[in-house]
């Protein structure tokens, strides 16, 4: 009985880590405000981004992304042929981001954002978010939002 309540513990905790709580593809802007993990990755924009903790870039076209950030703490970059690859601020930041083929990652507290664009977000922590008129929160159950 006990084996069994722990191998049903088990299937339902594994379906909880890969199910999102909402899905949305449309066109539209994304605005989310919170404490955890937001990641946004697609071609467009990050027009506004602000939070606490580590903000990290990453340019997979090595050529196009605009990173405008400023950060109060410690930033790390590596660059190929004079392009940024990858962007880290660890402290607080806020700025924006543009770009094709960009990965935005910021995780700790503070966050707020708006992206504009076609690809995903992913959110996970404590938060609430905004997409094409519709509002949720954002918890422990990542949140997935098609953006496009």
């Amino acid at each position: 009985m006990n084996k069994r309540i722990l191998a049903i513990g088990v299937v339902v905790m594994a379906l909880l880590a890969v199910l999102p709580a909402a899905v949305f593809a449309a066109e539209g802007t994304l605005t989310a405000q919170g404490d955890g993990r937001a990641v946004v990755r697609g071609s467009g924009e990050v027009s506004a981004i602000t939070g606490t903790g580590k903000l990290v870039v990453k340019d997979f076209n090595l050529t196009d992304a605009v990173i405008n950030v400023t950060c109060d703490g410690i930033v790390t970059e590596v660059t190929v042929n004079g392009n940024t690859r990858k962007y880290v601020c660890r402290g607080s930041y806020t700025g924006s981001i543009s770009g094709a083929n960009v990965k935005v990652k910021a995780v700790g507290t503070e966050i707020d954002l708006t992206a504009t664009g076609t690809g995903i977000a992913r959110l996970r922590g404590e938060g609430t978010y905004e997409f094409n008129g519709e509002t949720g929160e954002w918890n422990e159950v990542e949140v997935t939002i098609t953006i496009g």
